[in-house]
């Protein structure tokens, strides 16, 4: 969150000036503490690159396609996952409630999964809309597919691959698209026969998120990151898979509809076309980053 850098760039300020005052340090030592901590702060960048909040631009080969307005949202139902996203974002059940009068929206929660809130949403709906995470879009995209009907992706989650490459950076921008009927057609590619719009994976990553998944509800979510991987790192071993014909030993992959550039570690951040395409990219049991399109 780019706009808590300055308070608590002044609050560590504050702290550090502190024990300089309080003669529990001298300044040497937090000069030193200092330096230490910006440069470890700035290396996990290394492996957590920073994610752009800009919308990505949508590109003019994305085909535009006609689609019926809703101007009070009669004829949609949203599904939200309120578990999605920031801690402190507000619950995107109420911007659409407030927004699009007319609309359903069916919130998950306990004794109401995502994949109940889809079925209950597609049965009467002529728009089946989304608000959660690209995880929570993959499974909506999967059930609007099976129904041929649009689909609305409205961002709330974390990183929003799929909504900023389409422009959307907010509820409202979605909320618009609604009332006026904007819409465009983007590519699905399919793993095991589940589509996917962004990326798929297996390997460790995907057994770290299911762990985390295991314990998040207990133990919450960033504390469930931390213990799942620590198990992961302790039992995960490397899969086999087969790439351009290459037998390949790999601790994780990534498959990318269409174009990802990943370097030497998987970043945040990825570019959508309508070119018909796949990319993959895999952290090999010898430590390297390897990409195939």
């Amino acid at each position: 969150m780019p706009a808590l850098g300055l308070p608590l760039g002044a609050a560590a300020a504050g702290v550090a000036a502190s024990r300089v005052y309080a003669g529990v340090h001298y300044p040497g030592d937090v000069l030193a503490g200092s330096v230490v901590g910006a440069v470890v702060g700035l290396a996990t960048t290394r492996f957590w690159p920073l994610t752009s909040h800009e919308p990505a631009q949508l590109r003019p080969s994305l085909a535009r396609v006609d689609s019926e307005p809703f101007p009070d949202g009669d004829g949609v139902t949203f599904v939200v996952n309120p578990e999605a996203g920031p801690a402190f974002a507000r619950n995107p059940a109420d911007v659409l409630r407030e927004a699009l009068p007319a609309a359903r929206v069916i919130e998950t929660g306990e004794g109401l999964d995502l994949g109940k809130a889809l079925e209950m949403a597609a049965a009467d709906a002529r728009t089946i809309g989304i608000a959660g995470g690209d995880g929570s879009v993959n499974a909506a995209a999967e059930k609007a597919l099976d129904r041929n009907l649009p689909l609305v992706v409205v961002p709330s989650g974390t990183l929003n691959h799929l909504a900023r490459d389409l422009g959307l950076t907010s509820a409202r921008d979605s909320i618009e698209a609604v009332q006026h009927g904007q819409a465009a057609a983007v590519d699905v590619s399919t793993i095991d026969g589940k589509p996917f719009l962004n990326t798929a994976s297996f390997g460790s990553y995907v057994e770290l998120v299911d762990a985390r998944e295991k314990l998040e509800t207990r133990i919450g979510k960033w504390p469930a990151v931390v213990v799942a991987l620590v198990k992961v790192l302790r039992t995960s071993r490397p899969v086999t898979v087969e790439i351009n014909g290459e037998l390949l030993r790999v601790w994780m992959i990534f498959i990318g509809n269409c174009r990802y550039h990943p370097q030497a570690s998987p970043r945040a951040g990825g570019s959508a076309s309508t070119t018909a395409c796949s990319t993959s990219g895999s952290s090999t049991a010898g430590g390297r980053w390897r990409a195939s399109g």
